[in-house]
């Protein structure tokens, strides 16, 4: 399953950012930043609801299932991708 919360850097705070060493601080706004930039291009998605275009908690949970289990492919394109499953093979049986 799904974590339903998450703390990484598209979660931060400002504060947060300054508390935390210089290149985690960067690092982490980049993230936002990222995260910032899907934000806009939602609104160009025209088979999405506005009731989902409008929901920022479900886009940032979304965002960060992607980032924390995807991977740029390697043909050059830039393109992200999940491995179903994949993310499974790091739990124990028990």
């Amino acid at each position: 399953s799904l974590p339903r919360y998450y703390s990484n850097g598209a979660s931060m705070t400002v504060f947060c950012y300054s508390v935390v060493p210089p290149l985690v601080s960067r690092l982490c706004k980049d993230e936002r930043a990222r995260l910032k930039n899907l934000n806009m291009g939602k609104r160009g998605i025209p088979f999405l609801s506005n009731d989902t275009k409008g929901n920022d908690e479900l886009w940032k949970w979304a965002y960060q299932v992607v980032y924390t289990r995807g991977f740029e492919t390697e043909n050059g394109t830039g393109d992200y991708c999940i491995a179903p499953m994949a993310d499974m093979f790091n739990h124990a049986t028990e």
